[in-house]
């Protein structure tokens, strides 16, 4: 356990699984890091506009609703994925 840092040699990565009772697409790329300004236009460019999307809690996605998406979050510490209502 690295109790809250992160490895050294980490590839940090993004994952885009479309979703609707099955899996109907899968987008995967290498990133150079986690910051917003790195992960919004892959986003933007890879998922259409009006989706809802579920990510974890890191502070990157915090203005996904800016870019006309509905966005909800996955707390892993609590849960794997929220029901959707």
């Amino acid at each position: 356990s690295h109790r809250g840092r992160s490895p050294e040699n980490r590839t940090d990565s993004l994952c885009i699984v479309e979703y609707n009772g099955n899996i109907k697409r899968v987008f995967a790329q290498i990133i150079p890091n986690k910051k917003q300004n790195t992960l919004i236009p892959i986003i933007c460019r890879q998922v259409a506009n009006g989706s809802i999307i579920w990510t974890d809690e890191h502070k990157s996605y915090q203005n996904l609703r800016l870019f006309n998406y509905i966005h909800d979050i996955v707390r892993h510490k609590y849960e794997i994925i929220n029901k959707i209502q």
